[in-house]
């Protein structure tokens, strides 16, 4: 028995890659495939002839040891939890925050070419999916021109045959794909071939023209805030000002020439425009945006309640319920947009504390944010804590924790760190 662990020990790194964009893959079309990639992770994981001595340099890690305070804070918390059954769908939820940085911490560490893989791996994915969705959308062309001028998505995003994918999770997904894109090119890294660069602008074309025609407000701000970033960094590292300049000055550019020559992009800003308007002047009937600000008003009065250790996150989605049947009783129930606000209704000060801390932690530990794709995965997902219930889907709790802790496992060694040059 022995001696076949030792013989599969070579092949781990190579499974865990594979599980890794298997993993990009279940977030694109299937719960079940996800469910199958995360537990191949764990069990290439613990499937080590070197386990103990790993688990216990795990316990010397603090950018992996940092996530998992989250997962600890909500355990806690049940203890002053009424509804018992949220509290424990929340620790299911959030399971994920204990169980992955455990497992990559387990994990070899990934090559540089591993790491980046798993993004070209992903670009890949995503631009399928886009092409998919783009032939959809027109052969469909006049329910999508319906569903934008009603201030809708215009059309949910798609692989092939297979059911829509949550718009959400599908841009997060594509701006993964594309803001490493854009990096990858700029600075001309090569995985294999000299070739992949046409591959990679041809694709970085479809992704921009994606984004821009599903026109997802989470989405758009965040690849807006990531070029912002991107262009920072590199006039940074570079020192290249005037061409940083000159890039940051076409960064400005795209969002206005978009507006002017994607119908769908104008609605939507138009659209937002005036729900924002509308909601100022009280009516917020059929109202996305007057929603999106009621629930983080609800999610801010139930923090306000206790604001040193809140109400309890198990009970959060509880009072929302309650204060939506007193004072909305004619809008759907909804959490707060805003992951920030959640944990402070759910943990109070104390809980965004402890929250910022175990997210935020690991990019600064040892510097790295030096890492661009790291810092990139870091941006997108910024914007989408701002803008959305990110960690309140597992969907969303599978991407959060898949990208921090694949950047953890190849950043976790000063010894051979390496970045693009």
């Amino acid at each position: 028995m022995m001696n076949l662990l030792h013989r599969f020990q070579p092949f781990r790194s190579h499974l865990a890659f594979f599980c890794c964009c298997l993993t990009v893959l279940g977030l694109l079309c299937s719960k079940f495939l996800l469910s199958v990639a995360l537990f191949g992770l764990l069990a290439t994981a613990f499937v080590n002839t070197n386990l103990r001595a790993d688990a216990a340099a795990f316990f010397r890690r603090p950018e992996f040891l940092a996530p998992v305070l989250l997962f600890l804070f909500i355990a806690v918390s049940g203890v002053y939890c009424s509804d018992t059954t949220s509290w424990l769908e929340q620790m299911r939820l959030k399971l994920p925050f204990l169980g992955l940085p455990i497992t990559f911490a387990l994990l070899p560490k990934f090559t540089e070419k591993q790491y980046r893989g798993v993004f070209f791996v992903t670009t890949f994915l995503v631009t399928v999916t886009a092409l998919s969705t783009l032939l959809y959308y027109y052969t469909h062309l006049e329910a999508a021109s319906l569903a934008v001028k009603r201030g809708e998505v215009a059309v949910e995003p798609r692989l092939a045959w297979h059911k829509p994918i949550h718009h959400i999770r599908f841009n997060l997904l594509l701006l993964i794909a594309l803001l490493p894109s854009i990096y990858i090119i700029i600075k001309k890294y090569i995985f294999y071939y000299k070739t992949e660069k046409y591959f990679l602008i041809l694709s970085s074309a479809i992704l921009f023209y994606t984004l821009h025609l599903l026109a997802v407000r989470t989405g758009i701000l965040a690849f807006y805030f990531g070029v912002l970033v991107l262009f920072i960094q590199y006039i940074i590292q570079e020192k290249k000002y005037l061409l940083g300049i000159f890039l940051g000055f076409c960064a400005v550019l795209l969002p206005i020439i978009s507006y002017y020559t994607l119908p769908s992009f104008r609605e939507k800003i138009e659209h937002s425009r005036y729900e924002f308007g509308e909601y100022k002047d009280k009516n917020i009937a059929n109202n996305s945006t007057a929603e999106r600000i009621i629930s983080i008003k609800t999610g801010l009065k139930i923090g306000n309640e206790n604001p040193i250790f809140g109400v309890g996150i198990g009970d959060v989605e509880q009072l929302c319920r309650a204060v939506y049947q007193r004072d909305y009783p004619w809008l759907q129930v909804k959490t707060p947009h805003n992951q920030w606000v959640f944990q402070y209704a759910g943990g109070g000060i104390l809980g965004i504390i402890i929250f910022g801390f175990g997210l935020f932690f690991p990019l600064f530990y040892k510097k790295n944010y030096n890492e661009t794709l790291f810092l990139l995965f870091y941006s997108v997902m910024s914007v989408a804590l701002m803008t959305e219930g990110l960690l309140e889907t597992s969907e969303g709790v599978a991407f959060v924790v898949l990208f921090l802790s694949l950047g953890l496992n190849y950043l976790r060694s000063d010894d051979n760190k390496l970045y693009l040059s």
